[in-house]
């Protein structure tokens, strides 16, 4: 493939990419944000009857989905900030592929933070496997669905004289909340290895496999 093929089809690769996230981090947690609302209200003894989606209203409900999931997404974001206070954390490994890429690329950056986001940038662009934004995907979805069980379960325990079989709606909350929070960490330091591990397969082994490679037959470490 020249180096026009090349471009082209990276091109391409673009619009499946956000689609991808859009329908992972946002339509999918706004579905499940109706769902929940939906059986929520049933729960209480208030049941609605929501319209079917159709050829016809398939527009509407696609946007009140995605709002809900970017609404949902924003929140996320500032919690897992600034409350949780996920931060990416370096390894001396890492700090020495970051310096590597800072020396390479002839960077200006003052800190591993900054450096990190360029080596995003960078492995994103280069990534043929798609992995970087499937894990990136992947991550926020598991993010949105965190905040939307913790309010699940807050919803359960601020009602629970409403609601019959409270204890077995609040137990099983809080444990896809707790789960899908492990996901979120797994998939959160997944991100960042993976963004290293492709700087360090382009950098250092141009001219090999590259789809192999990053689909994990990777070099062990130091």
């Amino acid at each position: 493939m020249n180096t026009t093929e090349l471009e082209v089809s990276k091109a391409l690769k673009i619009p499946s990419r956000l689609n991808l996230y859009d329908t992972l981090a946002y339509m999918l947690v706004g579905i499940s944000c109706v769902l929940l609302m939906r059986f929520d209200l049933t729960i209480i003894g208030h049941p609605i009857d929501l319209p079917e989606v159709t050829l016809a209203n398939i527009i509407v409900w696609l946007a009140v989905y995605y709002f809900l999931g970017t609404t949902i997404q924003e929140i996320a974001r500032l919690v897992f900030k600034y409350i949780l206070r996920f931060r990416v954390k370096f390894t001396p490994y890492d700090e020495t592929v970051l310096e590597d890429l800072k020396l390479k690329l002839k960077l200006k950056t003052t800190t591993m933070g900054e450096t990190y986001k360029i080596c995003y940038l960078y492995a994103r662009a280069r990534d043929v496997t798609g992995h970087v934004d499937l894990f990136h995907a992947l991550y926020a979805l598991y993010r949105g669905w965190v905040i939307l069980f913790f309010a699940e379960l807050v919803f359960i325990g601020s009602n629970f004289y409403r609601i019959h079989n409270m204890i077995l709606y609040a137990s099983l909350a809080a444990l896809l909340t707790a789960l899908f929070y492990i996901r979120c960490r797994y998939f959160y330091l997944l991100v960042k290895e993976r963004i290293l591990h492709t700087f360090l397969v382009i950098e250092k082994n141009p001219h090999s496999d590259l789809e192999k490679i990053v689909s994990g037959s990777l070099p062990p470490r130091g």
